[in-house]
């Protein structure tokens, strides 16, 4: 008696056999990417923003110290020779800042400095006056270690005892109240990057947790094969580490075209040397991006090779 068997293969069945074919299998380290290199890229350029913030303070109080100055105002009646002379004078002082070896001493002229303020108000004041009541001046700029005020004023009272110098001018504790104001922003900059830091690390363990839960079955189908904790672990810290780092990348290429961006609209504004700064926190959001993934990863593959078979269900 011969069984005659029969398959009746409709469409869908065909469809179904085929996707089963060719279904992808699945394979150890391979979890979700794109959720995780979003939402790295986005915690670490909030925390690379707020740390080059920090940078940002910094650099601007050492170009205000750089630029910082005083202006030297001569009396009317002082020939070009006690100019001369009072140059030299001022050139033997050592509080006087250096740029590439060349002293950072301008002589301006009562002409320029009447030019410069017709500018600033719009208003020709001489022809009103029919007189230029500015004088001749030097603006000295001041090295760094003599710009406290105590110094400041010890160097106005030494220049003013000087014959042929009127008045010594210049804007007092200018230099501590910004120092002081980039100080507290600084400090409330670096508590946010802190706070994001500690957000970013939950977040991305949170993620990585959820993205290795459809890898369970397969670590414990491995570990049933014999495979070593170590064997388990390599793939996926090494796409985590992949991952870490195209995220920092994607965060410190964003976080320059933002400031590219800003340095285009405020062309006054030169922060060619500010990119130097930058170097430091892509270095940072490096360090952080894979050490996070890596950690996270390694923290949440140990946890489904410690489950039961049971747990993992």
């Amino acid at each position: 008696m011969m069984l005659d068997l029969h398959f009746n293969w409709n469409n869908n069945s065909i469809y179904e056999w085929k996707k089963l074919k060719y279904k992808k299998k699945k394979k150890l380290g391979a979890f979700p990417f794109l959720s995780i290199i979003t939402s790295n890229t986005l915690a670490l350029t909030a925390i690379g923003l707020f740390a080059s913030m920090i940078l940002f303070g910094n650099y601007f109080a050492t170009v205000v110290k750089e630029n910082f100055e005083i202006q030297v105002i001569l009396e009317r009646d002082v020939s070009d020779n006690d100019k001369r002379k009072i140059l030299k004078t001022l050139e033997s002082k050592p509080f006087i800042a250096e740029k590439e070896d060349t002293l950072r001493i301008n002589f301006i002229s009562k002409e320029q400095a009447a030019e410069k303020l017709t500018a600033e108000i719009g208003e020709d004041f001489v022809n009103i006056l029919n007189n230029n009541p500015l004088r001749d001046s030097y603006q000295i700029h001041i090295s760094e270690e003599f710009q406290s005020e105590q110094k400041l004023k010890e160097i106005k009272s030494n220049l003013e005892e000087i014959s042929g110098i009127h008045e010594v001018s210049y804007v007092p504790n200018l230099l501590e109240e910004i120092n002081e104001n980039i100080y507290k922003i600084s400090t409330v900059f670096l508590a946010i990057t802190l706070l994001m830091l500690i957000i970013f690390i939950l977040l991305i363990n949170n993620t990585i947790k959820l993205a290795l839960f459809s890898q369970r079955f397969l670590i414990r189908s491995m570990q049933l094969v014999g495979a070593t904790k170590n064997f388990i672990q390599k793939p996926f810290l090494g796409r985590a580490f992949a991952y870490g780092l195209v995220s920092a990348l994607l965060a410190s290429g964003l976080i320059y075209a933002i400031i590219y961006g800003l340095n285009s609209q405020f062309a006054q504004i030169n922060l060619e040397p500010f990119y130097d700064g930058l170097l430091i926190v892509t270095g940072i959001l490096i360090a952080a991006g894979c050490l996070g993934c890596v950690l996270s990863t390694w923290f949440a593959v140990n946890k489904y090779l410690k489950l039961s078979l049971d747990e993992l269900y």
